[in-house]
């Protein structure tokens, strides 16, 4: 309920090289020791708020990323994706982006591109890491991916699955989601 926007744009003069580059575009606005809560913009989604404060809570817990499960949703290509490699307390061990991770990928976590740090400086090195060494997947730098560099310096992160997600970051999602639409407008 104290929860307030406190925002400034940051203009885009050119393209960058990927996600992250985009977010440090506005690093030096962002306190080392504040949350920071990164979230594309081409999805809606629902989610249960009091299971994300229960994580938010936990102090052992160093981010979160935000995921969904397929389980029959259409969609071109399971590979466009990133998904979660868990152990059975949904304790992230691995991002892995653009390929699927298992042979059924629609019960994997998949990353719908939200993404939480307990601490924006735990951003700033992850994105700092994967830039310095350019770690790129199909040419860009993914926050996922540099979430690895966090993982493997013991820091925690969970998933958390939301409750719906509807994605139209291309012209075919966009396309099933106007057809729902006009199904169920015309019901």
């Amino acid at each position: 309920d104290d929860f307030a926007l406190n925002y400034e744009m940051v203009i885009l003069e050119e393209t960058t090289s990927g996600q992250t580059a985009t977010c440090l575009l506005a690093e030096e606005k962002i306190d080392d020791n504040a949350e920071l809560f990164i979230s594309s913009c081409d999805y809606s989604m629902s989610f249960d708020h009091a299971d994300w404060a229960s994580i938010v809570a936990d102090s052992s817990i160093d981010g979160a990323i935000w995921t969904t499960r397929l389980n029959g949703m259409p969609i071109k290509a399971p590979d466009a994706f990133a998904y979660c490699v868990t152990d059975n307390d949904d304790r992230i061990l691995r991002v892995i982006e653009k390929r699927t991770i298992s042979n059924e990928p629609h019960l994997d976590p998949l990353v719908i591109g939200t993404f939480w740090f307990r601490r924006s400086a735990d951003f700033k090195v992850a994105a700092r890491h994967l830039i310095d060494n350019d770690i790129t997947v199909n040419g860009e730098h993914y926050i996922g991916t540099s979430i690895n560099h966090l993982l493997e310096t013991g820091k925690k992160f969970v998933i958390f699955d939301v409750d719906q997600w509807v994605t139209f970051g291309d012209p075919f999602e966009l396309e099933v989601l106007q057809y729902w639409q006009e199904y169920f407008l015309t019901m």
